[in-house]
C-alpha cells in the first residue's frame, strides 16, 4: 500500500512537470570553460577531443578537489569518466590518486552563456568564463 501511494504521487508530479521543453544539447555547446562563484566555486573545463578537467572548492575554506578525465554526452546528460583526483584538506595537504569513477550530469539548458544542470539533486547555473 505504501509502495503504491508513492507510485501515484510520483505520476501526478510528473504529469505536472512538462519535460518536452528541455532543447536537445550538442557537444558543441559544452565545449569551453564554465564556472560559478556563489557559495561553491567550481570550474568546470570541455574541450573538443574529449578531455575534461574541474575544481570545486567550498567557499570560506582552503580544501578543495580537482579531477580530470574523459567526457560524453548523450541524451542531455554529460557523462564524467573520472581518472585521477586532486584533493587538498583545509590545512593544505595534498594527495593525488588515480580512480576509476564515472558521474552522470542532466542539463537542463545550455546557451551560448549559461549551462544549467542538475547536479547531485541540485539545479545549478554555470556561465561561460
Amino acid at each position: 500500500m505504501k509502495y503504491t501511494a508513492s507510485a501515484e504521487r510520483l505520476k501526478t508530479l510528473l504529469k505536472q512537470k512538462n519535460l518536452t521543453d528541455i532543447e536537445a544539447v550538442t557537444r558543441g555547446q559544452l565545449v569551453g570553460r564554465w564556472r560559478i562563484r556563489e557559495d561553491v566555486a567550481m570550474d568546470w573545463n570541455f574541450d573538443d577531443n574529449g578531455s575534461f578537467n574541474s575544481f570545486f572548492q567550498q567557499l570560506g575554506t582552503h580544501a578543495s578537489q580537482k579531477n580530470f578525465g574523459t567526457w560524453q554526452l548523450s541524451n542531455n546528460r554529460i557523462i564524467l569518466l573520472i581518472s585521477r583526483k586532486q584533493e587538498k584538506n583545509s590545512i593544505g595537504d595534498e594527495k593525488n590518486k588515480r580512480v576509476s569513477e564515472e558521474k552522470s550530469i542532466q542539463v537542463i539548458k545550455a546557451t551560448d552563456h549559461e549551462l544549467q544542470i542538475i547536479l547531485d539533486g541540485k539545479a545549478i547555473s554555470l556561465y561561460r568564463s
